[in-house]
């Protein structure tokens, strides 16, 4: 997986990047969650979505590979957070050992993706399933080469991005189901995204244009369910 300046970023308060909103709406929409299973969010950062699933009630457990965002997980939740450090390879755990898998933002940060998704399916249970989400290469690639003014930095930022075709031959060639769950992505937290890089001009447009109502292969994220049997 590829590594970030976590320090500067914990310096400059820039750790809770995800679309979190959006991301719990996505749960809670697939009905797949219940108290009795065991959860595993790969990828959790400083355990912002792990905490709010324990607090919750359900059992669930998160790992990451910085150590310097484990460290703050323990700062920030010491009670209830379990944080192993580890790559994105093997996985530190026995097979068949969870219910479901989460991971958000993560896929596209792997620079093997087969040996990701292979590691996922050996840790899932029978009937299990794995919740996750990506942003399109189609749409995120001009976003942040604006943002960031630099190709490179962003072809070693995000080493695997996937289109709405590439995911779905990646999860074929994986053997289990699979379906793309429609979440809306336009609020407070993408608002302020946009805002940040292009300006309220830039706002307006997407407002006028509406990213939830784009056809799914120019969405700015894919939510995907996976699993050995879609209902």
């Amino acid at each position: 997986m590829s590594n970030f300046d976590h320090a500067t970023d914990l310096k400059n308060r820039k750790i809770d990047r995800g679309n979190i909103d959006a991301n719990i709406q996505f749960l809670g929409g697939t009905g797949l969650l219940k108290k009795s299973l065991r959860i595993l969010e790969i990828g959790c950062g400083a355990g912002r979505l792990t905490n709010y699933l324990i607090q919750k009630g359900f059992d669930a457990m998160g790992f990451d590979i910085s150590e310097t965002l484990i460290k703050e997980g323990y700062s920030r939740y010491p009670d209830t957070m379990i944080f192993i450090a580890s790559g994105g390879g093997d996985m530190p755990f026995k097979d068949s050992f969870f219910d479901v898998v989460l991971s958000f933002d993560v896929l596209e940060h792997i620079p093997d993706v087969d040996v990701h998704l292979s590691e996922v399916r050996r840790v899932l249970k029978s009937g299990g399933f794995y919740l996750f989400r990506a942003p399109n290469k189609l749409t995120n690639v001009p976003f942040e080469i604006i943002k960031n003014i630099s190709l490179a930095k962003h072809k070693a930022y995000h080493c695997s991005l996937q289109t709405f075709w590439s995911v779905k031959r990646l999860l074929v060639a994986h053997g289990f189901e699979f379906r793309f769950v429609r979440v809306p992505v336009m609020n407070e937290f993408m608002e302020q995204k946009v805002n940040k890089v292009f300006g309220w001009i830039e706002l307006c447009l997407l407002q006028i244009a509406d990213l939830d109502r784009l056809p799914r292969a120019l969405r700015t994220n894919f939510y995907i369910l996976w699993g050995e049997t879609m209902k």
